[in-house]
């Protein structure tokens, strides 16, 4: 092996082995508070998206998600132990401990790896060093200093083992444990707390139809119980209906001598006899709320909410949503997200960088339907949203616009012919608007605006018609041929069409469909992606398949080892031509001919939310990929970047260079030249190293000799070239050895 081909090697190993250290960041809708537990300068709170603390003093967030160091982020409960460490357990089962003295988070999984089908976390309750943690499957007890598992309770005196515990109050010395079943009451000073003779159990059911007990707490020397029927009192061995019957009491608290009360989505005071209402919520879920001075807060879909002489709704910026079915970047670096075909989705989504805007049928008068079910940006600047039911929305300088059945000639399904749902829309290169109409009553399935601003329809022959044909995916070659793929009516498999520039003359139009007898691994197809150098990248059921020449589709068709069997979701293509595939299983990085898996991500080994892959793009400025999942939203930072055009100076980070043995060593050049060079040099000229980068605007050094061996500390020449040694840059970095 000659000493190039040894370099090429070792660079594009080191390259892959990178990826595992990039940096990974989530962005997830975090107003949905499940649970919060304060503290002496603010908040802390659970919530369905990962965690956040509101820092009262001055209303600042610090927000906590899985590229954070949490392992899951559909948080249900929160408390605070003795030593001022955090706890919250997860849908899952997980507990995420996070201390705040050092920033560490340590996760128990031993209720998630347990054999109980039902493993969610819903309440905790901090005892001295004790955690107490209600489970879908009853009580465990962990020392909060070691985190060993005391004991675990299952059996709640004749109730029904693994019961599902929902909250656990201490009082008067007693456990008061509210379940699915009824209350159950211990006393604390019992030893064996999972022997079931220690507990006292209370049936509702037996007296009233309100079995399931939402908390347990002691007011004015009675026991009382917040239930889905109203709240009752236990008096000489019976239970008796106290106040609010028939109506649902999720949580109460005293307060001097008064009791408050969530019911419904109001809040009341009960005192002397009177009921109070303080506040009613109408377009937010109330879960459970507390006091603290005088104040009032709230767990709820909106937010913690923070009621004094108002109603403050506070969560941190972020995205409306944990879903996206498709995602889009533009010419400014702005990221345009779309959930899909649900009328009561958020709309649309976008991120400059560093805040989240939301525009929806509330907010935005052009906007009638909030279901947006794709996106595509332009080079013209402008952002086309593909609506599920009215149409394409543009949005150009700051405005919206939409083509719906109320200004085109467009028309829809055949039950409605003006709800028109859009699936896909992209440009050609002379500008004009291709749109892909879904079950349309007409079966012209293919619309074109013109950059004349004319409409044209096109029915195909069998087998799209005469049914109402669902297309998706629209994908534009460099021969302007437009592919898509149907499933469900009509016959399903990729399709391709041309009409050859001219949209009158049907005579020359050029179509056709391709199956599994033509090659492909399989008739479903889920994603299509044309990569840089013209190929067209085919996603299926059954893995992905390569058609090298769009001309002759037909021919010399190949699959992609490596994700065979795969059921792929979505495919994008980055600067360097690798590919990014997204499927049910997580995100295979392929590299660009297929021939080699680079890289791996699914929830277990990485940040992502979740393994089910819904859209994946690449800003290719940045070589930020942006990953959606049916829970949240991933960003991972790449060295897949749009390269120069030219070298101008080439910027060389970090400047000195520290180097260790043992440590992740790298500088990075930045501002490089399609598939540059570098060779490193010491100032007398000594050859050092011959680097051959990934082929994008960045490239890095290990801090290596040709021998591998940590070069001594000193100022060294970096000079950059292209393939034929055309164009070259000089720099120099400085290395520090430790």
């Amino acid at each position: 092996m000659n000493d190039k081909i040894i370099f090429f090697v070792l660079s594009l190993a080191f390259f892959v082995r990178a990826q595992n250290f990039n940096t990974w960041k989530n962005y997830t809708d975090e107003s949905n508070v499940n649970a919060f537990a304060i503290d002496g300068g603010g908040v802390w709170c659970a919530t369905s998206g990962g965690s956040f603390y509101f820092d009262e003093r001055d209303s600042s967030f610090e927000v906590f998600t899985k590229s954070e160091g949490l392992k899951s982020q559909k948080l249900t409960s929160v408390a605070i132990d003795n030593q001022g460490k955090v706890w919250f357990g997860s849908e899952e089962g997980y507990l995420n401990i996070y201390n705040p003295a050092d920033g560490s988070i340590r996760i128990i999984g031993d209720i998630f790896n347990s054999d109980k089908i039902r493993k969610g976390i819903n309440f905790l309750k901090v005892k001295g060093d004790t955690v107490l943690v209600c489970t879908d499957f009853g009580i465990s007890t962990i020392n909060s200093k070691d985190y060993s598992f005391i004991e675990t309770i299952v059996k709640l005196g004749n109730f029904n083992a693994d019961v599902k515990a929902t909250n656990l109050n201490i009082s008067r010395g007693k456990y008061l444990a509210a379940t699915e079943a009824g209350a159950a009451i211990a006393n604390v000073s019992v030893k064996n707390l999972s022997a079931p003779e220690s507990w006292d159990v209370y049936s509702l059911k037996l007296f009233y139809p309100a079995s399931k007990v939402n908390k347990l707490i002691y007011f004015n020397n009675e026991l009382l119980a917040a239930t889905n029927k109203g709240v009752f009192k236990y008096d000489n061995g019976k239970w008796a209906q106290f106040i609010f019957a028939g109506q649902k009491v999720k949580d109460f608290f005293v307060n001097a001598s008064a009791l408050y009360l969530l019911v419904n989505n109001s809040i009341y005071k009960f005192e002397n006899g009177t009921e109070t209402l303080i506040k009613t919520f109408k377009n937010t879920t109330l879960v459970s709320f507390n006091k603290n001075g005088n104040n009032i807060y709230i767990a709820s879909s909106g937010g913690l909410i923070l009621l004094d002489d108002s109603a403050n709704y506070y969560f941190p910026n972020g995205p409306v949503g944990n879903s996206f079915n498709k995602l889009a970047v533009d010419k400014s670096q702005r990221l345009w997200l779309v959930s899909g075909n649900d009328p009561t989705g958020p709309g649309i989504n976008m991120f400059d960088g560093s805040t989240w805007f939301n525009f929806n049928s509330t907010n935005t008068n052009e906007i009638h339907n909030n279901a947006f079910y794709s996106v595509f940006t332009a080079d013209n600047g402008k952002i086309y949203f593909a609506n599920w039911g009215d149409g394409v929305t543009v949005y150009d300088n700051g405005k919206f616009f939409t083509y719906n059945a109320d200004n085109t000639s467009l028309t829809g399904i055949e039950k409605n012919p003006r709800f028109i749902p859009i699936t896909d829309v992209a440009l050609d290169g002379n500008g004009n608007m291709w749109i892909l109409n879904l079950q349309n009553v007409d079966g012209k399935s293919v619309s074109v605006l013109t950059a004349e601003n004319k409409w044209y329809h096109y029915k195909f022959g069998y087998p799209l018609s005469p049914s109402p044909a669902e297309l998706y995916n629209l994908v534009i070659d460099q021969y302007g041929t437009k592919w898509f793929y149907v499933s469900a009516e009509g016959e399903p498999g990729l399709y391709y069409f041309n009409e050859n520039g001219t949209f009158d003359d049907l005579k020359d139009d050029v179509w056709g469909i391709l199956n599994s007898q033509d090659g492909l691994n399989s008739d479903n197809i889920k994603a299509i992606a044309l990569d840089n150098q013209g190929e067209l990248w085919v996603g299926t059921s059954l893995g992905v398949n390569i058609i090298p020449d769009p001309r002759n589709p037909s021919s010399n068709i190949s699959s992609v080892f490596a994700l065979r069997q795969q059921s792929i979701t979505c495919i994008a293509v980055d600067p360097l031509n690798q590919k990014w595939v997204g499927t049910n299983q997580g995100v295979f990085l392929m590299s660009p001919d297929g021939s080699a898996l680079l890289a791996q991500y699914n929830k277990d080994n990485s940040p992502l939310a979740s393994n089910k892959i819904n859209s994946i793009v690449i800003d290719p400025k940045s070589g930020i990929a942006f990953i959606a999942t049916d829970l949240g939203l991933s960003s991972l930072t790449t060295f897949s970047v749009q390269p120069e055009n030219s070298f101008s100076n080439v910027f060389v980070y970090p400047n000195p260079f520290v180097i260790r043995e043992g440590a992740d060593n790298k500088v990075y050049f930045d501002k490089l030249i399609r598939n540059s060079r570098i060779t490193i040099l010491t100032v007398s000229g000594a050859f050092v190293r011959e680097i051959t980068t990934p082929g994008g605007r960045v490239g890095f050094w290990d801090g290596r000799d040709v021998q591998g061996n940590l070069v001594p500390s000193g100022v060294y020449i970096v000079v950059a070239y292209d393939e034929e040694a055309n164009n070259v840059a000089v720099t120099k970095v400085a290395v520090i050895r430790k």
